[in-house]
């Protein structure tokens, strides 16, 4: 039923989900990259979720492979930097394995390519608001 209710043709669905989600983590991955962190010596960020929850991150990502997520799976985005260029990557691995994502040129995913492919669903607060008041396409019983 989730796959149904969040299939990729209805986008507004999965930005309703993990829209909010996908901001914060790229605002995070921008503020590491850009120094405006307000902790710069920072170099991790945790997050817990529920299946319910993963499972449309990974569908978000392009990368959910339509089996349920085991009891106690981990995701991992880990943020790189080349020294030579000072170039930012993205890589995610799920159960342990590195994930090709869709839209990214390789596993170590350039970070423009990586904020390309979740900004479809990404959405601030206020564009979250804006999408949860709205009344458009509602019809009355």
């Amino acid at each position: 039923m989730i796959c149904h209710v969040y299939e990729l043709s209805k986008r507004e669905n999965l930005q309703l989900c993990v829209g909010r989600l996908l901001h914060t983590l790229l605002t995070n991955i921008d503020e590491k990259v850009q120094g405006a962190s307000l902790e710069p010596n920072r170099k991790l960020f945790l997050y817990s979720a529920h299946d319910t929850t993963l499972t449309p991150c990974l569908m978000a990502l392009g990368v959910f492979d339509m089996r349920w997520p085991p009891y106690a799976v981990d995701m991992t985005l880990e943020l790189h930097q080349q020294q030579q260029t000072n170039k930012s990557f993205v890589k995610v691995s799920y159960v342990g394995e590195d994930l090709l994502i869709p839209g990214c040129s390789g596993v170590y995913c350039p970070l423009e390519e990586f904020e390309q492919v979740l900004s479809a669903y990404s959405l601030s607060s206020d564009l979250y608001q804006s999408l949860c008041n709205s009344t458009e396409d509602l019809t009355d019983p």
